[in-house]
């Protein structure tokens, strides 16, 4: 099984990327930073030659289309997609910028979108496929701050 997973260096989706590839399972785990991807694959040892790399910032919906497509590309069908990155902001509410809303904003939403899309167009070619969305807890309740 491919997994794509957003967010791939870090928290969450570090976690279900090694979770992937403990169960044997081939990830593709679009990340931020060049350093991520060295450390998950080191991280995941024996399981760390199924782990593939990619450089994307979700909020760049042209990146993201191009790096579906290379995944498509290298690795075949598209099995599961998660849409994992996500930022948070815990300042108290005087202190927020509308900027810093807006990069929130850009990336817990708009890079959803921007994961989404390019895997719906290529599932719905292939026929087959699953999505996952995480959300925050702010999505349910309100949070302190």
């Amino acid at each position: 099984m491919l997994v794509v997973i957003t967010g791939a260096g870090r928290g969450i989706g570090r976690g279900l990327a090694l979770h992937y590839l403990r169960l044997g399972h081939r990830v593709a785990g679009i990340v931020r930073r060049r350093e991520a991807m060295r450390s998950v694959r080191e991280e995941a040892g024996v399981h760390g030659d199924q782990f593939f790399g990619y450089l994307a910032d979700v909020t760049d919906s042209t990146r993201m289309d191009r790096v579906m497509a290379k995944i498509v590309r290298n690795h075949g069908a598209l099995d599961l997609v998660v849409a994992n990155a996500g930022i948070g902001d815990q300042r108290l509410a005087p202190q927020l910028s509308p900027s810093r809303v807006r990069e929130v904003m850009d990336v817990n939403f708009l890079g959803v979108v921007n994961t989404l899309g390019p895997a719906i167009d290529q599932m719905l070619e292939q026929g087959f496929g699953q999505l996952a969305v995480i959300s925050s807890l702010a999505s349910v309740q309100s949070l302190p701050r």
